[in-house]
Protein backbone atom coordinates (compact mmCIF):
# COMPACT_ATOMS: atom_id res chain seq x y z
CA UNK A 1 0.00 0.00 0.00
CA UNK A 2 1.39 3.31 -0.89
CA UNK A 3 2.40 5.87 1.63
CA UNK A 4 -0.19 8.40 0.36
CA UNK A 5 -3.06 6.03 1.11
CA UNK A 6 -1.87 5.07 4.63
CA UNK A 7 -1.54 8.62 5.97
CA UNK A 8 -5.24 9.66 5.74
CA UNK A 9 -6.33 6.39 7.30
CA UNK A 10 -3.91 6.93 10.17
CA UNK A 11 -5.28 10.45 10.78
CA UNK A 12 -8.84 9.17 10.90
CA UNK A 13 -7.90 6.46 13.39
CA UNK A 14 -6.10 8.96 15.63
CA UNK A 15 -9.13 11.35 15.60
CA UNK A 16 -11.46 8.50 16.45
CA UNK A 17 -9.26 7.43 19.34
CA UNK A 18 -9.23 11.04 20.67
CA UNK A 19 -13.01 11.30 20.49
CA UNK A 20 -13.44 8.04 22.34
CA UNK A 21 -10.93 9.13 24.96
CA UNK A 22 -12.77 12.42 25.53
CA UNK A 23 -16.11 10.61 25.85
CA UNK A 24 -14.92 8.03 28.37
CA UNK A 25 -12.76 10.36 30.44
CA UNK A 26 -15.09 13.45 30.48
CA UNK A 27 -15.73 15.00 33.99
CA UNK A 28 -19.08 14.15 35.61
CA UNK A 29 -21.61 17.10 35.71
CA UNK A 30 -22.79 18.36 39.10
CA UNK A 31 -26.41 17.51 39.92
CA UNK A 32 -28.68 20.56 39.95
CA UNK A 33 -31.32 20.97 42.65
CA UNK A 34 -34.87 20.70 41.37
CA UNK A 35 -36.41 24.19 41.55
CA UNK A 36 -39.18 24.66 44.17
CA UNK A 37 -42.22 26.26 42.52
CA UNK A 38 -44.09 26.90 45.81
CA UNK A 39 -45.18 30.55 46.43
CA UNK A 40 -43.28 32.35 49.16
CA UNK A 41 -45.89 33.93 51.46
CA UNK A 42 -46.34 35.77 54.73
CA UNK A 43 -48.78 34.73 57.43
CA UNK A 44 -50.32 36.23 60.55
CA UNK A 45 -51.15 34.29 63.68
CA UNK A 46 -54.90 34.25 64.36
CA UNK A 47 -55.75 36.07 67.59
CA UNK A 48 -59.33 35.86 68.84
CA UNK A 49 -60.31 38.86 70.93
CA UNK A 50 -62.96 41.51 71.52
CA UNK A 51 -62.50 44.23 68.91
CA UNK A 52 -64.28 47.50 68.19
CA UNK A 53 -65.28 47.87 64.54
CA UNK A 54 -64.99 51.24 62.88
CA UNK A 55 -67.35 52.62 60.26
CA UNK A 56 -66.40 55.46 57.93
CA UNK A 57 -69.20 57.64 56.56
CA UNK A 58 -69.54 60.88 54.65
CA UNK A 59 -71.50 63.44 56.63
CA UNK A 60 -72.76 66.97 56.11
CA UNK A 61 -72.88 69.72 58.69
CA UNK A 62 -76.32 71.21 59.29
CA UNK A 63 -78.36 72.86 62.01
CA UNK A 64 -81.96 72.02 63.01
CA UNK A 65 -82.31 75.59 64.23
CA UNK A 66 -82.03 77.68 61.09
CA UNK A 67 -84.24 80.76 61.24
CA UNK A 68 -85.39 83.33 58.71
CA UNK A 69 -86.18 86.70 60.29
CA UNK A 70 -88.90 88.65 58.46
CA UNK A 71 -90.15 92.23 58.45
CA UNK A 72 -93.04 92.72 60.94
CA UNK A 73 -94.65 95.46 58.83
CA UNK A 74 -94.25 97.74 55.82
CA UNK A 75 -91.18 99.82 56.58
CA UNK A 76 -87.90 101.15 55.24
CA UNK A 77 -84.57 99.69 56.37
CA UNK A 78 -82.79 102.29 58.49
CA UNK A 79 -79.50 100.54 59.20
CA UNK A 80 -77.83 97.16 58.63
CA UNK A 81 -75.30 96.44 61.38
CA UNK A 82 -73.99 93.02 60.24
CA UNK A 83 -72.81 91.25 57.09
CA UNK A 84 -73.22 87.77 55.66
CA UNK A 85 -71.00 85.26 57.45
CA UNK A 86 -70.79 87.27 60.69
CA UNK A 87 -71.02 85.36 63.98
CA UNK A 88 -73.51 87.05 66.31
CA UNK A 89 -74.53 86.66 69.94
CA UNK A 90 -78.01 86.24 71.35
CA UNK A 91 -79.75 89.60 71.70
CA UNK A 92 -77.30 91.45 69.44
CA UNK A 93 -78.88 94.19 67.31
CA UNK A 94 -78.71 93.20 63.64
CA UNK A 95 -81.00 95.49 61.61
CA UNK A 96 -83.11 98.57 62.45
CA UNK A 97 -86.26 99.53 60.53
CA UNK A 98 -87.86 102.98 60.24
CA UNK A 99 -90.27 103.46 63.18
CA UNK A 100 -92.40 106.36 61.83
CA UNK A 101 -95.29 104.25 60.55
CA UNK A 102 -95.35 102.02 63.60
CA UNK A 103 -95.38 104.99 65.97
CA UNK A 104 -98.41 106.45 64.16
CA UNK A 105 -100.24 103.11 64.31
CA UNK A 106 -99.45 102.81 68.00
CA UNK A 107 -100.79 106.32 68.68
CA UNK A 108 -104.02 105.45 66.85
CA UNK A 109 -104.43 102.23 68.83
CA UNK A 110 -103.83 104.03 72.12
CA UNK A 111 -106.53 106.56 71.18
CA UNK A 112 -108.95 103.71 70.47
CA UNK A 113 -108.22 102.22 73.87
CA UNK A 114 -108.80 105.57 75.56
CA UNK A 115 -112.11 105.96 73.71
CA UNK A 116 -113.42 102.57 74.84
CA UNK A 117 -112.29 103.22 78.41
CA UNK A 118 -114.30 106.45 78.36
CA UNK A 119 -117.35 104.56 77.08
CA UNK A 120 -116.99 102.04 79.89
CA UNK A 121 -116.81 104.84 82.46
CA UNK A 122 -119.91 106.48 80.92
CA UNK A 123 -121.77 103.17 81.05
CA UNK A 124 -120.96 102.72 84.70
CA UNK A 125 -122.12 106.27 85.46
CA UNK A 126 -125.30 105.67 83.48
CA UNK A 127 -125.94 102.50 85.48
CA UNK A 128 -125.64 104.37 88.76
CA UNK A 129 -127.98 107.06 87.43
CA UNK A 130 -130.51 104.46 86.31
CA UNK A 131 -130.50 102.87 89.77
CA UNK A 132 -131.21 106.25 91.40
CA UNK A 133 -133.82 107.14 88.78
CA UNK A 134 -135.53 103.76 89.23
CA UNK A 135 -136.63 104.65 92.75
CA UNK A 136 -138.08 107.93 91.51
CA UNK A 137 -139.75 106.20 88.56
CA UNK A 138 -141.39 103.73 90.94
CA UNK A 139 -142.69 106.56 93.11
CA UNK A 140 -144.06 108.46 90.13
CA UNK A 141 -145.71 105.28 88.85
CA UNK A 142 -147.50 104.80 92.17
CA UNK A 143 -148.70 108.42 92.15
CA UNK A 144 -149.95 108.11 88.58
CA UNK A 145 -151.79 104.89 89.49
CA UNK A 146 -153.44 106.58 92.48
CA UNK A 147 -154.42 109.57 90.40
CA UNK A 148 -155.96 107.32 87.73
CA UNK A 149 -157.90 105.41 90.39
CA UNK A 150 -159.15 108.62 91.98
CA UNK A 151 -160.33 110.11 88.68
CA UNK A 152 -162.00 106.81 87.90
CA UNK A 153 -163.99 106.88 91.11
CA UNK A 154 -165.04 110.49 90.50
CA UNK A 155 -166.13 109.64 86.99
CA UNK A 156 -168.22 106.71 88.23
CA UNK A 157 -169.95 109.01 90.73
CA UNK A 158 -170.34 111.52 87.94
CA UNK A 159 -168.38 114.07 89.94
CA UNK A 160 -165.42 114.17 87.57
CA UNK A 161 -165.30 114.19 83.79
CA UNK A 162 -164.35 111.26 81.58
CA UNK A 163 -161.70 113.42 79.91
CA UNK A 164 -159.82 113.84 83.16
CA UNK A 165 -160.04 110.10 83.77
CA UNK A 166 -158.65 109.34 80.29
CA UNK A 167 -155.79 111.78 80.81
CA UNK A 168 -154.95 110.22 84.18
CA UNK A 169 -154.93 106.72 82.63
CA UNK A 170 -152.68 107.98 79.83
CA UNK A 171 -150.29 109.54 82.38
CA UNK A 172 -150.28 106.23 84.31
CA UNK A 173 -149.43 104.28 81.14
CA UNK A 174 -146.60 106.62 80.19
CA UNK A 175 -145.16 106.40 83.69
CA UNK A 176 -145.41 102.58 83.63
CA UNK A 177 -143.68 102.51 80.24
CA UNK A 178 -140.92 104.75 81.56
CA UNK A 179 -140.49 102.46 84.56
CA UNK A 180 -140.26 99.40 82.30
CA UNK A 181 -137.61 101.11 80.12
CA UNK A 182 -135.62 102.09 83.20
CA UNK A 183 -135.73 98.53 84.55
CA UNK A 184 -134.71 97.19 81.13
CA UNK A 185 -131.78 99.58 81.00
CA UNK A 186 -130.63 98.37 84.40
CA UNK A 187 -131.03 94.70 83.41
CA UNK A 188 -129.15 95.28 80.14
CA UNK A 189 -126.22 96.99 81.87
CA UNK A 190 -124.09 93.79 82.19
CA UNK A 191 -124.51 93.10 78.45
CA UNK A 192 -123.54 96.63 77.45
CA UNK A 193 -120.59 96.55 79.84
CA UNK A 194 -119.45 93.13 78.53
CA UNK A 195 -119.66 94.39 74.96
CA UNK A 196 -117.56 97.44 75.82
CA UNK A 197 -115.05 95.29 77.68
CA UNK A 198 -114.77 92.99 74.65
CA UNK A 199 -114.22 96.03 72.48
CA UNK A 200 -111.60 97.22 74.95
CA UNK A 201 -109.84 93.82 74.77
CA UNK A 202 -109.83 94.01 70.97
CA UNK A 203 -108.41 97.53 70.74
CA UNK A 204 -105.96 96.74 73.56
CA UNK A 205 -104.71 93.72 71.58
CA UNK A 206 -104.31 95.90 68.50
CA UNK A 207 -102.42 98.43 70.59
CA UNK A 208 -100.16 95.73 72.02
CA UNK A 209 -99.60 94.36 68.52
CA UNK A 210 -98.58 97.82 67.35
CA UNK A 211 -96.25 98.14 70.34
CA UNK A 212 -94.78 94.72 69.51
CA UNK A 213 -94.32 95.68 65.86
CA UNK A 214 -92.61 98.86 66.98
CA UNK A 215 -90.25 96.86 69.19
CA UNK A 216 -89.60 94.45 66.31
CA UNK A 217 -88.25 97.26 64.18
CA UNK A 218 -85.12 96.57 66.25
CA UNK A 219 -84.28 93.14 64.83
CA UNK A 220 -82.02 91.17 67.21
CA UNK A 221 -80.42 87.72 67.15
CA UNK A 222 -82.67 85.06 68.75
CA UNK A 223 -79.65 82.91 69.64
CA UNK A 224 -75.91 82.63 69.18
CA UNK A 225 -75.58 82.09 65.47
CA UNK A 226 -74.03 82.82 62.13
CA UNK A 227 -75.63 84.74 59.29
CA UNK A 228 -76.05 82.83 56.02
CA UNK A 229 -78.21 85.24 53.95
CA UNK A 230 -78.64 89.01 54.04
CA UNK A 231 -80.66 90.10 50.98
CA UNK A 232 -81.29 93.69 52.16
CA UNK A 233 -79.45 96.98 52.47
CA UNK A 234 -80.21 100.40 53.92
CA UNK A 235 -83.29 102.23 52.53
CA UNK A 236 -84.83 99.05 51.09
CA UNK A 237 -88.61 99.13 51.31
CA UNK A 238 -89.89 95.98 52.98
CA UNK A 239 -93.39 94.60 53.07
CA UNK A 240 -94.84 92.56 55.89
CA UNK A 241 -93.25 89.10 55.81
CA UNK A 242 -90.32 90.01 53.54
CA UNK A 243 -87.05 88.25 54.44
CA UNK A 244 -84.60 90.36 56.40
CA UNK A 245 -81.86 87.77 57.04
CA UNK A 246 -81.28 84.07 57.68
CA UNK A 247 -79.06 82.62 60.40
CA UNK A 248 -78.46 79.30 62.16
CA UNK A 249 -77.73 78.40 65.76
CA UNK A 250 -74.02 77.70 66.19
CA UNK A 251 -74.73 75.92 69.49
CA UNK A 252 -77.01 73.35 67.81
CA UNK A 253 -74.92 72.12 64.89
CA UNK A 254 -75.28 68.48 63.85
CA UNK A 255 -73.72 66.12 61.35
CA UNK A 256 -76.09 64.17 59.09
CA UNK A 257 -74.72 60.97 57.56
CA UNK A 258 -76.39 58.11 55.69
CA UNK A 259 -76.05 54.80 57.54
CA UNK A 260 -76.12 51.66 55.35
CA UNK A 261 -79.13 49.44 56.03
CA UNK A 262 -76.95 46.48 57.00
CA UNK A 263 -75.77 48.47 60.05
CA UNK A 264 -79.22 49.82 60.93
CA UNK A 265 -79.98 47.16 63.58
CA UNK A 266 -76.71 47.97 65.37
CA UNK A 267 -77.57 51.66 65.59
CA UNK A 268 -81.18 51.06 66.67
CA UNK A 269 -80.10 48.65 69.40
CA UNK A 270 -77.48 51.09 70.67
CA UNK A 271 -80.10 53.84 70.98
CA UNK A 272 -82.59 51.52 72.71
CA UNK A 273 -79.95 50.48 75.25
CA UNK A 274 -78.95 54.15 75.70
CA UNK A 275 -75.41 53.37 74.58
CA UNK A 276 -74.86 56.03 71.91
CA UNK A 277 -72.33 55.31 69.20
CA UNK A 278 -69.38 57.71 69.36
CA UNK A 279 -66.97 58.84 66.69
CA UNK A 280 -65.00 61.81 65.45
CA UNK A 281 -63.91 63.82 62.46
CA UNK A 282 -60.99 66.12 61.77
CA UNK A 283 -61.32 69.85 61.13
CA UNK A 284 -58.52 72.42 61.02
CA UNK A 285 -56.11 69.91 62.54
CA UNK A 286 -58.41 69.16 65.46
CA UNK A 287 -60.12 65.84 66.20
CA UNK A 288 -63.70 66.69 67.09
CA UNK A 289 -65.82 64.07 68.92
CA UNK A 290 -69.39 63.34 67.83
CA UNK A 291 -72.16 61.15 69.28
CA UNK A 292 -75.21 59.57 67.64
CA UNK A 293 -78.25 61.42 69.00
CA UNK A 294 -81.08 60.00 66.86
CA UNK A 295 -82.05 58.42 63.55
CA UNK A 296 -84.18 59.95 60.84
CA UNK A 297 -87.86 59.04 60.98
CA UNK A 298 -88.04 57.71 57.42
CA UNK A 299 -85.91 56.20 54.66
CA UNK A 300 -86.02 58.42 51.61
CA UNK A 301 -86.97 56.79 48.33
CA UNK A 302 -84.00 55.75 46.24
CA UNK A 303 -81.53 55.72 49.14
CA UNK A 304 -79.76 52.65 50.46
CA UNK A 305 -79.73 53.73 54.06
CA UNK A 306 -81.22 55.90 56.80
CA UNK A 307 -79.86 59.23 57.97
CA UNK A 308 -78.18 59.36 61.35
CA UNK A 309 -77.92 62.67 63.22
CA UNK A 310 -74.80 63.19 65.32
CA UNK A 311 -74.32 65.89 67.93
CA UNK A 312 -70.96 67.68 68.04
CA UNK A 313 -69.17 68.06 71.35
CA UNK A 314 -68.24 71.48 72.70
CA UNK A 315 -64.67 72.70 72.64
CA UNK A 316 -63.35 71.66 76.10
CA UNK A 317 -61.01 74.65 76.23
CA UNK A 318 -63.51 77.40 75.40
CA UNK A 319 -66.76 75.56 76.30
CA UNK A 320 -68.12 76.83 72.99
CA UNK A 321 -69.05 75.19 69.72
CA UNK A 322 -66.26 74.45 67.25
CA UNK A 323 -66.24 76.88 64.29
CA UNK A 324 -67.56 74.60 61.53
CA UNK A 325 -69.06 75.92 58.30
CA UNK A 326 -72.66 74.92 57.64
CA UNK A 327 -73.23 72.59 54.66
CA UNK A 328 -69.65 71.33 54.73
CA UNK A 329 -69.06 67.68 53.77
CA UNK A 330 -66.61 65.70 55.88
CA UNK A 331 -65.47 62.18 56.61
CA UNK A 332 -66.49 60.80 59.99
CA UNK A 333 -65.23 57.68 61.74
CA UNK A 334 -67.54 55.82 64.13
CA UNK A 335 -66.80 53.15 66.73
CA UNK A 336 -69.44 50.42 66.67
CA UNK A 337 -70.16 48.09 69.63
CA UNK A 338 -67.37 45.59 70.33
CA UNK A 339 -67.52 42.15 68.63
CA UNK A 340 -66.34 39.21 70.75
CA UNK A 341 -64.12 36.47 69.31
CA UNK A 342 -63.25 38.39 66.17
CA UNK A 343 -59.96 38.55 64.26
CA UNK A 344 -58.25 41.58 62.72
CA UNK A 345 -56.65 40.93 59.32
CA UNK A 346 -55.14 43.24 56.66
CA UNK A 347 -57.01 43.89 53.45
CA UNK A 348 -54.69 41.63 51.42
CA UNK A 349 -55.85 38.63 53.48
CA UNK A 350 -59.35 38.88 51.98
CA UNK A 351 -60.07 37.07 48.73
CA UNK A 352 -63.23 38.19 46.98
CA UNK A 353 -65.85 39.29 49.49
CA UNK A 354 -66.01 36.44 51.99
CA UNK A 355 -62.96 34.18 51.82
CA UNK A 356 -59.55 33.84 53.45
CA UNK A 357 -56.91 31.12 53.52
CA UNK A 358 -54.94 29.52 56.32
CA UNK A 359 -51.70 27.59 55.87
CA UNK A 360 -51.69 24.05 57.25
CA UNK A 361 -48.59 21.94 56.62
CA UNK A 362 -47.51 24.15 53.67
CA UNK A 363 -50.96 23.77 52.05
CA UNK A 364 -53.66 26.40 51.70
CA UNK A 365 -57.05 25.80 53.32
CA UNK A 366 -60.02 27.94 52.26
CA UNK A 367 -62.40 29.44 54.84
CA UNK A 368 -65.66 31.29 54.23
CA UNK A 369 -65.87 34.20 56.63
CA UNK A 370 -68.20 37.04 57.58
CA UNK A 371 -66.85 40.56 57.72
CA UNK A 372 -68.16 42.34 60.83
CA UNK A 373 -66.44 45.70 60.43
CA UNK A 374 -63.25 47.56 59.71
CA UNK A 375 -60.50 49.26 61.68
CA UNK A 376 -57.94 51.87 60.77
CA UNK A 377 -54.44 51.03 61.96
CA UNK A 378 -52.02 53.55 63.41
CA UNK A 379 -50.32 54.03 60.05
CA UNK A 380 -53.68 54.78 58.40
CA UNK A 381 -54.10 51.47 56.58
CA UNK A 382 -57.46 49.69 56.54
CA UNK A 383 -58.04 46.38 58.29
CA UNK A 384 -61.01 44.07 58.41
CA UNK A 385 -62.67 42.42 61.39
CA UNK A 386 -63.86 38.91 60.58
CA UNK A 387 -65.94 36.33 62.40
CA UNK A 388 -63.76 33.57 63.85
CA UNK A 389 -66.32 30.74 63.55
CA UNK A 390 -64.09 28.59 61.29
CA UNK A 391 -60.66 29.67 62.53
CA UNK A 392 -58.83 28.58 65.69
CA UNK A 393 -56.50 30.57 67.89
CA UNK A 394 -52.92 30.60 66.60
CA UNK A 395 -53.65 29.37 63.07
CA UNK A 396 -51.55 30.86 60.26
CA UNK A 397 -53.65 33.25 58.16
CA UNK A 398 -52.36 33.98 54.67
CA UNK A 399 -51.75 37.73 54.30
CA UNK A 400 -50.14 37.63 50.85
CA UNK A 401 -52.23 37.91 47.72
CA UNK A 402 -51.50 34.74 45.72
CA UNK A 403 -52.84 34.63 42.17
CA UNK A 404 -55.33 31.82 41.52
CA UNK A 405 -55.16 30.64 45.13
CA UNK A 406 -57.12 27.44 45.83
CA UNK A 407 -57.35 24.94 48.66
CA UNK A 408 -54.49 22.40 48.55
CA UNK A 409 -52.07 24.76 46.82
CA UNK A 410 -48.52 24.40 48.17
CA UNK A 411 -46.87 27.51 49.63
CA UNK A 412 -43.70 28.33 51.52
CA UNK A 413 -43.91 30.53 54.62
CA UNK A 414 -41.14 33.10 54.61
CA UNK A 415 -42.45 35.49 57.25
CA UNK A 416 -44.79 35.03 60.20
CA UNK A 417 -46.10 37.85 62.37
CA UNK A 418 -48.75 38.52 65.00
CA UNK A 419 -51.22 41.35 65.43
CA UNK A 420 -49.34 42.72 68.46
CA UNK A 421 -46.07 42.80 66.54
CA UNK A 422 -47.71 44.63 63.63
CA UNK A 423 -49.27 47.17 65.99
CA UNK A 424 -45.97 47.79 67.75
CA UNK A 425 -44.27 48.28 64.39
CA UNK A 426 -46.95 50.75 63.31
CA UNK A 427 -46.63 52.63 66.60
CA UNK A 428 -42.87 52.96 66.10
CA UNK A 429 -43.35 54.17 62.52
CA UNK A 430 -45.88 56.79 63.58
CA UNK A 431 -43.57 57.96 66.38
CA UNK A 432 -40.72 58.36 63.93
CA UNK A 433 -42.94 60.42 61.66
CA UNK A 434 -43.79 62.69 64.56
CA UNK A 435 -40.20 62.97 65.88
CA UNK A 436 -37.53 62.32 63.19
CA UNK A 437 -34.79 62.29 65.85
CA UNK A 438 -36.09 59.02 67.30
Amino acid sequence: MSKQKVLPILVIIIVAICILALYFFKPSARAKNTPNNAWRVSVQKAHLSSNTPQLSLIGQVESPRETTLASPSNAYVSEVLVAEGNVVKKGQLLVTLDTSDEKLRLAQREADVADVNAQITAEKNRFQSDIEALAIEKGLSKLASKASTRYGNLAKRQVGSDVQWDESKQAEGKQSLSLINRELAIQDHPNRLARLQAQLARVSALRDQSALDLARTQITAPFNGRITKLPISAQNRLRTGDTVLTLYDTDAIEVRAQIPLKYLSIFELALQQQKPIAGNFTSLGQTIPITLSRLSGAIEKGKGGIDGLFSIAMNPQTQKAFPITMGRSLSISLELPAVNKSIIVPTQAIYGQDRIYTVQKTLLVSHKIKRVGTQTSLDGSLRFLIDSANIKEGEDILITQVPNAISGMEVQITHSTSLETAQNTESTQVTKKVDPQL
